[in-house]
């Protein structure tokens, strides 16, 4: 059973700001339920992997760098623009290799090209099932020109295997922390 502020703790040591407080606090709920070891540990171990992705991507001396307080960046933050950047790697790489086939030179890629390429792989490896209809967010005139300049969403549904899942959740101070899922009570939202 999960204590109700046990998240908020485990967050805290994650993020190396737990003070001697919280640990008295994660302590007094595992003489009661051990298991919480085991979540801490595994929260560690993602929380560890998202680094040596991180790591991975950025150059060494990215570590060196002193970045002034006011101008820091959440970690979660930081973590999600490496994968974004990772996952454009991944993107750009499968179309330079398409398209090495048969130009010599790199275009500039082009979004369209590149989401039919994701599509299509997608759909051949099963991962991508359906795209949804597109929802039309807001339509404008076009300042130069004739016709219109329209804001859409566009939605997939898709799937993956995962062991754990995690989403963001404000903490005491209204700054999002990751916090686990459970997935075998999940219950998906309703409206979007």
């Amino acid at each position: 059973m999960m204590h109700a502020n046990e998240e908020l703790w485990i967050s805290r040591v994650v993020d190396r700001r737990a003070g001697d407080d919280d640990w008295r606090e994660l302590d007094a709920i595992a003489t009661q339920d051990p298991e919480v070891w085991r979540r801490l540990a595994t929260t560690l171990r993602c929380e560890h992997a998202l680094q040596r992705g991180v790591a991975a991507v950025l150059p060494p001396v990215a570590d060196e760098l002193l970045v002034p307080p006011a101008l820091r960046m959440p970690r979660w933050l930081v973590v999600a623009a490496a994968l974004l950047v990772m996952a454009a790697m991944f993107v750009l790489g499968r179309v330079s290799a398409d398209r090495t086939k048969t130009a010599p030179v790199l275009a500039t890629p082009d979004c369209d090209v590149l989401l039919d390429t994701y599509l299509a792989a997608g759909r051949d490896s099963g991962r991508v099932l359906e795209q949804l209809p597109l929802q039309i967010v807001e339509s404008r005139r076009r300042e130069a020109g004739e016709g219109y300049e329209v804001l859409f969403v566009r939605s997939f549904v898709e799937r993956t295997a995962v062991e754990r899942a995690m989403t963001l959740a404000p903490d005491e101070l209204g700054r999002p922390v990751p916090l686990a899922v459970d997935l075998a009570h999940f219950v998906p939202p309703t409206d979007y």
